[in-house]
């Protein structure tokens, strides 16, 4: 009887009227379609979840059915997760690493570490989203953290200066309790200054009331390891989370800039450089692709930019040779 129908999940949202706690703010219900297999990508429950996923992470109160696009796209994402899994097994992650670089000077100053994988068979944006919907995202979270390390630590026995290379951070990290002494333990290891370490966490972390992700960032600052505040202006922007941890550094969404292309304004910008440092916080601008928002960043006096522009994401032996070129 299962295979003459196709299960629909419709997830409703209560909106704040009930987000008192009174009541659940998502109550599921089912819907049968007689007359459609659902059993290509798997039971029910997968239907089901798919569907209920993809209403939870549109932010908006409504509904999904299980349609042909939603299992085409669950379908890619059962394929994406086999390809982690794949390359989590067979050594298949790669970085590749963005230079940074003073806005004023266009001095190298540093690099993001970018993760990829080697067949290039998915996209960052299209597997770290099930990554971390998987929770592989632990396992991969730490071992972008020692690829990252090891790297400083290989250029620095090359002789090279010691250089600052940030890893992003996932929300979904704050299950690894022990990430904080996997940090030290890579950090005494290879011996590097916790200071070329820098951990970029995104806005929406504090939106958790809870103490939980303050402390757990207060266990990474006791390393010694630098923290910035990733993609800021992206959606949530509350100012008041930039006091509850002592943050070095904002960089700035490049929503930002593409609003400055499309309207002109730069206020938004200018304001967000002028409230950073007078926080103390030093700032990078991404996605910089053009000489104009170079000029201009600069004259609101961006400490450092990032994007095309200047650098593309790059292997290690090319960003060798830009250290090199960097110390003449």
């Amino acid at each position: 009887m299962q295979k003459k129908y196709l299960y629909f999940m419709a997830a409703a949202h209560m909106c704040d009227d009930i987000n008192s706690g009174a009541l659940p703010a998502v109550l599921p219900f089912f819907v049968l379609n007689y007359g459609m297999d659902y059993t290509a990508v798997g039971g029910i429950m997968t239907y089901a979840d798919a569907a209920l996923y993809a209403v939870k992470t549109s932010g908006k109160c409504g509904y999904r059915f299980f349609d042909a696009k939603l299992r085409a796209h669950l379908e890619r994402e059962l394929q994406v997760q086999q390809l982690l899994n794949e390359a989590l097994e067979q050594d298949g992650f790669q970085l590749v690493y963005q230079p940074q670089f003073q806005a004023a000077t266009r001095k190298l100053n540093g690099f993001e570490a970018l993760l990829r994988l080697k067949n290039g068979k998915a996209f960052p944006g299209e597997f770290i989203p099930v990554a971390e919907q998987s929770r592989m995202i632990l396992t991969i979270g730490r071992l972008v953290t020692a690829k990252a390390v090891k790297q400083v630590a290989e250029w620095q026995w090359q002789g090279y200066a010691p250089v600052t290379v940030a890893v992003n951070f996932s929300n979904q990290q704050l299950l690894d309790k022990d990430y904080p002494k996997y940090v030290q333990a890579l950090l005494e290891v290879y011996e590097i200054p916790p200071g070329c370490l820098e951990i970029e966490v995104t806005e929406s972390l504090y939106l958790d009331p809870s103490e939980k992700p303050r402390q757990f960032m207060r266990q990474l600052l006791g390393l010694g390891v630098k923290l910035s505040v990733d993609d800021f202006g992206s959606g949530y922007s509350a100012i008041s989370y930039l006091s509850h941890v002592a943050f070095s550094h904002m960089k700035l969404d490049k929503g930002l800039l593409d609003y400055y292309e499309k309207t002109g304004d730069s206020r938004m910008i200018a304001g967000i450089i002028q409230l950073a440092h007078s926080l103390g916080l030093t700032v990078t601008a991404e996605g910089v692709e053009t000489e104009s928002q170079l000029a201009m960043l600069a004259g609101f006096g961006c400490d450092y930019i990032q994007g095309y522009l200047l650098g593309r994401p790059m292997p290690p032996e090319e960003a060798e040779r830009l250290m090199k070129t960097a110390e003449g």
